[in-house]
């Protein structure tokens, strides 16, 4: 069974590739205007390296948001396009339980920014937080006192691609997935913020 991961919801763009059990690679690549041409290109390179095809493909592991408003629509188009024309398998997975995966600490929690203090955040383990667009300081305080913990932000996330597998669920319904934004996006929130200060 050939696998792959992709994840686009920050300024990186990961993608893996799993035979099995077995992770026959992974590639991080900065800068989140570059996704949108990158990403096709990279997983096809990624795939020729180990002489296969989109249609040797069975399964894609998709990293569906919360994050980059853009990003995460990449991502998640890709998937479902290679899920709709090649009749692969579609797994979902937060993109911030994937930005912990490579973690073994008894709490994960992962933190990416949005920007005025708040930031997309969730905890894994032992004390487990739904992904949820809170302030930082806030989060922080709810998990400051948690056994082995440790804080991953975009600067030292960290994935083990077979924990994203065991963990993802399937998608059923192809068509019809759609990114976890968890909030409105920036121009909306601009607009209403102008409005208010007309009314």
């Amino acid at each position: 069974m050939n696998s792959l991961i992709i994840d686009t919801s920050t300024k990186y763009l990961y993608i893996a590739l799993v035979k099995d059990d077995v992770v026959l690679s992974e590639k991080i690549f900065e800068g989140s205007k570059n996704h949108a041409g990158n990403s096709v290109y990279q997983i096809d390179l990624l795939l020729k390296e180990f002489n296969l095809k989109t249609s040797d493909l069975d399964n894609v592991y998709c990293g569906y948001g919360p994050g980059s408003y853009t990003g995460v629509r990449i991502s998640v188009t890709i998937a479902k396009m290679l899920a709709s024309f090649l009749d692969v398998n579609l797994y979902k997975v937060s993109s911030l339980f994937l930005a912990g995966s490579g973690y073994d600490n008894k709490n994960v929690a992962v933190m990416f920014d949005a920007r005025r203090g708040n930031s997309f955040c969730g905890c894994y383990g032992e004390n487990f937080i739904e992904d949820k667009l809170r302030g930082n300081e806030e989060f922080l305080n709810l998990v400051n006192s948690y056994d082995d913990l440790i804080v991953v932000n975009e600067s030292n996330f960290k994935v083990n691609p077979l924990k994203v597998i065991e963990n993802a669920t399937k998608v059923d319904d192809v068509e019809a997935f759609v990114p976890s934004y968890l909030r409105i996006t920036e121009a909306e929130y601009n607009l209403r913020h102008q409005n208010d200060q007309k009314s």
